[in-house]
């Protein structure tokens, strides 16, 4: 598999978000500026990472029989993702920060479990590399879009 197709830059992604989340959750204790910047980081990083897989990766994945259900469970998991970010501040307090970031890394851990070991693999049988090479792409430049905006 190349480094830039689609499922392989989702699965970086994954260990970007996780290891973020784990360092707010070990650091909450830290001055609050050092959390906020971490907290705003984070929320960037998943707001768009969703936004990426559910522009590219499963409206394509929901046609596929083999795979619908688990875009289902997917987008299902996102809407809590989201609803626990909203919850997530980065002006909160330390204990406040520390236990939505630890749902949230359940939450998001649970997801990318099903993603790479359940929907990735099916979908690695399923589509050729031209097409996750091109899936890749087109996330590239939705991230550069997106981060050029900022």
């Amino acid at each position: 598999m190349s480094k830039n197709d689609l499922l392989s830059l989702l699965e970086k992604d994954h260990k970007d978000a996780k290891a973020l989340l784990q360092e707010i959750i070990a650091n909450c204790e830290q001055q609050k500026k050092v959390i906020a910047a971490k907290v705003i980081k984070l929320k960037d990083a998943l707001t768009l990472h969703t936004k990426i897989e559910e522009t590219y990766l499963y409206p394509q994945a929901e046609q596929e029989r083999e795979t619908s259900r688990l875009v289902e469970d997917a987008y299902r998991e996102h809407n809590e993702m989201k609803d626990l970010l909203k919850k997530l501040k980065e002006d909160g307090e330390p204990d406040e920060v520390a236990k939505y970031s630890k749902e949230l890394l359940i939450c998001v851990e649970h997801h990318v479990k099903e993603e790479e070991q359940e929907m990735f693999p099916i979908l690695r049988k399923l589509w050729d590399q031209e097409t996750l090479l091109e899936l890749g792409d087109k996330m590239l430049e939705m991230k550069d879009r997106e981060l050029a905006g900022r």
